[in-house]
């Protein structure tokens, strides 16, 4: 290895023959070491994902909580870049995203739709040109060197199937076909700028395409005091109605128990709504209405209610009669089914999505107040005597009265201690109404 006297003195010797040669010699020399241009660089900003359906404004979205969408909607990442072109003659400005992976007909979907990336100026720097022949590339020269653009690459799903107008018939609406709650993963977005020609020193800045869910209509069934509550499982508004109510019986009414309360009591149901109680009727089956125990429910008012995520609807329901009341009562009290109410709930196109819920309530026919058996009993020489009337001017006495399941009456002897001696006397009333 050379000492440091050796080196020094043969940098002085080449330092002596540079000044003995020609200006254009030295020229020659320092070109052939001058460092060579700093390579092309892209500093990146704060990336925005913005969701646009329709007709409407972009909005920006929670990529952290990933995208919910509908068809038809366009999902767009932003990220804005400034560009160092590091003194190269030209470079091309590329955007890659891999294709949307995860459930197959969504994925299918957005491969069917070309995406597109767009370049903005924002501060006044240079329109950047598209490349000839790269999809999504623009051509990059030493104008823009320092300058901020704006880029935004776009993925969407077509509104209508095969051109085919809104509907549930053209494979967006209901069924398998209808996109609801299908979902595609993440995917990395690339910006790259790489000299043109031969040079070399490309340069990357990458961002995220956030998680993609479809929305869905769904409901969440809870229950409440008395009835149920309805909320939205999906971001967007949805209108939901009663589409049928069926009723069943339960013990100890009988299939054809509840035919007669149906055919000759002529029953109905109210459906009562309110955003935090029930407040009135909203949707009816009248007296009489039901065929085969379903009936089909007409609004008061509007057919639809309109709920969102936040503002979930409280209903209840309850039996009515086309028979006035004392004799509805009169006849059937006491009887008790499960009325089951099927929920539809839609959006509105595009999407024309449909998913449907079902309510449960156990509607009993209410019992007269206890004060109608208030000096029901009575003694005379030959024995005791109990009767009662229903609290009706008008009402039978309980012998001839209908609709009673079943009762007992326990008697004891005078001064005998509660439940010792007690012992069933005859009945000379209806002993056991079959319901």
């Amino acid at each position: 290895m050379a000492s440091t006297y050796a080196r020094a003195a043969l940098a002085g010797a080449a330092a002596a023959a540079l000044l003995t040669t020609s200006t254009s010699g030295y020229a020659a020399w320092q070109s052939a070491h001058r460092a060579a241009p700093a390579g092309p660089s892209l500093e990146a900003g704060a990336v925005e994902v913005h969701l646009t359906s329709p007709g409407g404004e972009p909005r920006t979205v929670d990529a952290q909580a990933g995208v919910r969408a509908v068809v038809g909607d366009t999902v767009s990442v932003r990220m804005p870049v400034t560009i160092r072109t590091g003194e190269q003659p030209s470079a091309v400005l590329d955007v890659e995203v891999p294709a949307a992976a995860g459930d197959a007909p969504l994925a299918t979907e957005f491969a069917a739709v070309p995406t597109s990336a767009q370049v903005t100026a924002v501060d006044g720097g240079p329109v950047l040109e598209p490349a000839p022949g790269e999809e999504g590339a623009h051509l990059v020269t030493p104008a823009s060197d320092g300058y901020t653009y704006l880029l935004e690459w776009r993925t969407s799903t077509r509104a209508t199937r095969d051109g085919r107008a809104p509907g549930a018939g053209n494979g967006w609406g209901s069924g398998p076909e209808s996109l609801q709650g299908l979902e595609v993963g993440t995917r990395p977005l690339t910006v790259s700028l790489t000299p043109a020609g031969d040079a070399a020193g490309s340069t990357t800045a990458r961002a995220v395409v956030p998680p993609i869910r479809m929305d869905t209509t769904a409901l969440r069934v809870s229950t409440a005091p008395g009835g149920s509550e309805l909320t939205p499982l999906g971001g967007i508004p949805v209108s939901v109605s009663p589409a049928a109510v069926t009723l069943s019986p339960r013990a100890p009414l009988t299939d054809a128990g509840l035919t007669e309360m149906l055919e000759e009591g002529k029953a109905g149901v109210d459906i009562l709504w309110g955003a935090e109680g029930c407040d009135a009727v909203r949707w009816s089956v009248p007296g009489g209405g039901f065929d085969g125990g379903t009936g089909r429910p007409t609004a008061t008012g509007e057919a639809t209610e309109s709920l969102t995520r936040d503002t979930g609807g409280r209903l209840c329901t309850r039996l009515n009669s086309a028979l006035p009341d004392d004799d509805f009562v009169q006849r059937f009290a006491g009887r008790t089914a499960l009325a089951r109410t099927q929920w539809e709930s839609r959006t509105t196109p595009p999407a024309t999505w449909v998913s449907t819920a079902s309510t449960n309530a156990l509607l009993t026919v209410p019992l007269p107040p206890a004060e109608a058996a208030r000096q029901a009993c009575s003694v005379g020489r030959s024995g005791a005597a109990i009767r009662w009337t229903w609290p009706s001017a008008t009402s039978r006495p309980i012998e001839d009265a209908e609709g009673i399941a079943r009762w007992t009456v326990n008697a004891r002897p005078k001064g005998a201690a509660r439940g010792r001696g007690s012992r069933s006397p005859a009945a000379t009333g209806r002993a056991a109404p079959t319901p």
